[in-house]
């Protein structure tokens, strides 16, 4: 079940990745709607946004977190992806909550902006990102790291900061959380290569790899 369970979803991918019928060039399935205007499909993030909220409607996903927000509002989504606002775009239309959190008082106010329609369903905290973790009570459906910036001659402090982000979330992840990873595919492994390790250790499954990488636990 397991198996098929996840090959479906990679089956999907492919099928929307594939060249549209004849007539049909301007109709989008509900989840490309979220993208279309923000990420071309030749974008690196494209097929993970894609997975994404093809996961996040499938499981009624109500609890998302991202660290690091849009800080550059809605300015930027081929550079950084746009997420705060794809993602708060669902949860407006699927009944969930994002949670944002930054330790940047000005990337918020540029991703509180930039979300403005999208307002009631998600919530902004200013702050450290692994204290934020450690403190949220809530169990998450969704988990998506992006915050220390990675430098390629200097990789190591990213990497272990987003490691110690999914330690202390790690409690409150389930069965079903789909976790996603910012800036992978990149020397030295890129943002995710500690987390990433630490999560197939404790047999989590890499659901799709690329410029960011999606894991699902092994009970999925």
């Amino acid at each position: 079940m397991k198996k098929t369970f996840i090959f479906y979803f990679l089956s999907l991918i492919l099928i929307n990745q594939a060249a549209p019928l004849r007539g049909t060039e301007n109709s989008f399935s509900e989840e490309e709607s979220f993208l279309v205007g923000r990420l071309k499909k030749q974008d690196k993030r494209y097929p993970t946004f894609l997975l994404a909220l093809q996961l996040l409607k499938e499981l009624k996903a109500k609890t998302l977190v991202e660290t690091g927000t849009a800080r550059n509002g809605d300015q930027n989504f081929w550079g950084d992806g746009g997420s705060t606002i794809i993602f708060a775009d669902w949860a407006s239309k699927n009944n969930a909550l994002l949670h944002s959190v930054d330790i940047s008082p000005l990337a918020i106010q540029y991703a509180k902006a930039a979300s403005a329609p999208y307002k009631d369903n998600i919530q902004f905290t200013v702050g450290d990102s692994i204290t934020f973790l450690k403190n949220f009570n809530k169990p998450i459906d969704f988990l998506y790291l992006d915050s220390f910036d990675f430098e390629l001659d200097n990789p190591f402090p990213s990497q272990n900061h987003h490691l110690k982000e999914l330690i202390a979330a790690y409690s409150k992840l389930h069965d079903k959380t789909v976790i996603m990873i910012d800036d992978c595919d990149l020397p030295h492994g890129g943002k995710g290569k500690l987390a990433i390790e630490f999560l197939t250790k404790k047999g989590w499954i890499v659901l799709h790899s690329g410029y960011q990488v999606i894991l699902v636990s092994n009970k999925f």
